[in-house]
């Protein structure tokens, strides 16, 4: 029988996403209900219920989309440790994205991000040319629209050069890119790509290590220390697209490094300044997940906020089995030019005071005092 919590998590995830929701399991062969679940499942739905008149009927507010590599899909397919990576990481970072094919409209996004492993077709590269030249962002990492030939790619204005020579290298943030972190080798935990730029510049480098950990050679960690010398681009912007050549989204599914968030963050900021929503790093944890939802019938934005904490305590699965509240957490919602006539936690039932919330070059900069696990945010609009 499932953790209570982590039922409710799984319900209000599904409320977040404008989802209905919908739980249940095979009926025992004597056709008996199990007392306990039906009654655990009552008590979840019946908070559903009372949130009904704020989650019925609202729209998706998204400016970033990630592109599925899953778009063929057979009995030997698995999820794409790319898309888990790119899922996770913008979950993080408070992005608000959709997750699309290559045959969707592009001109809803102000940014499209290619993770690791796109398959270049030319109707794809002529879409997102025709994108970009409407005034599109595009991010690629990786082997994403790769051609497989070291002709400049279009794209990226960048020669496609196959593998990386070292299984790991490093990157070298700097006053753009990764700006918050030392200046310093950040080790890359999984084999890049190696390009050369062909028309654009270089936004981030890559720095080699000594040597690959393998046969005659051998050093204590996974990988051998940086030598110092700089590599292959790890970054390069060409107009709007920026090209990431390491699989950063699969790096931050297998490994979580924080730099390889950072240098991601920063490259958001320049390509797409006004973003939805942002998180203050200082004030928000990153496993705070929030989604905005615009209600039309009640005029308001619908900031949703949801922390379940999720641990590892058993060899075989992740646990939810406990709330922990969150006070006060800080989130910047872009309302444009909309005026704020009030702002309300709905699940506290209060009112959220002026002294909590400033408003100011199109953002409301948000205090939310208690987070007791799920909570709804309306920005009512005048």
């Amino acid at each position: 029988m499932k953790n209570e919590d982590a039922m409710e998590y799984e319900c209000f995830q599904m409320l977040t996403m404008g989802a209905g929701c919908s739980i249940g399991d095979q009926l025992h062969p004597r056709g008996r209900l199990s007392d306990a679940t039906y009654d655990l499942i009552g008590r979840v739905y019946s908070q559903v219920e009372a949130l009904e008149p704020y989650t019925l009927n609202t729209d998706t507010m998204a400016d970033i989309a990630v592109m599925t590599p899953e778009r063929e899909w057979n009995m030997d397919s698995a999820l794409s440790d790319s898309l888990i990576g790119a899922n996770r990481m913008l979950t993080e970072l408070g992005c608000q994205f959709d997750i699309i094919d290559p045959d969707m409209d592009f001109t809803r996004y102000g940014l499209i991000v290619l993770p690791d492993e796109i398959v270049s077709s030319p109707e794809l590269q002529r879409k997102l040319l025709d994108y970009v030249h409407g005034g599109g962002k595009v991010v690629g990492t990786y082997m994403s629209m790769d051609n497989g030939c070291d002709e400049t790619n279009p794209l990226y204005g960048n020669r496609m050069l196959g593998d990386s020579y070292w299984d790991r290298d490093f990157i070298m943030p700097n006053d753009e890119v990764g700006a918050r972190l030392p200046k310093e080798e950040f080790v890359m935990y999984e084999r890049g790509a190696r390009v050369r730029t062909a028309g654009s510049r270089v936004l981030l480098d890559s720095v080699e290590p000594y040597f690959n950990r393998e046969g005659r050679y051998f050093c204590s960690h996974l990988h051998a220390p940086s030598a110092g010398r700089v590599g292959f681009p790890a970054a390069t912007r060409y107009g709007d697209v920026v090209y990431f050549s390491h699989p950063l989204f699969r790096i931050y599914k297998d490994f979580a490094p924080s730099w390889v968030k950072a240098v991601f963050a920063d490259v958001l900021d320049l390509l797409m300044p006004r973003q939805l929503v942002r998180k203050d790093d200082g004030h928000t944890v990153s496993g705070l997940e929030v989604q905005l939802r615009r209600s039309g019938s009640r005029n308001s934005l619908m900031l949703h906020c949801l922390y379940y904490p999720c641990k590892k305590s058993a060899a075989n699965l992740y646990t939810i089995d406990e709330k922990v509240p969150l006070f006060d957490q800080r989130v910047r919602v872009y309302a444009g030019d909309a005026e704020i006539e009030s702002v309300r936690a709905i699940r506290q039932g209060e009112v959220i005071s002026e002294r909590d919330y400033t408003v100011a070059d199109g953002y409301v900069d948000l205090n939310i005092p208690k987070i007791d696990g799920y909570e709804i945010i309306e920005l009512s609009l005048k």
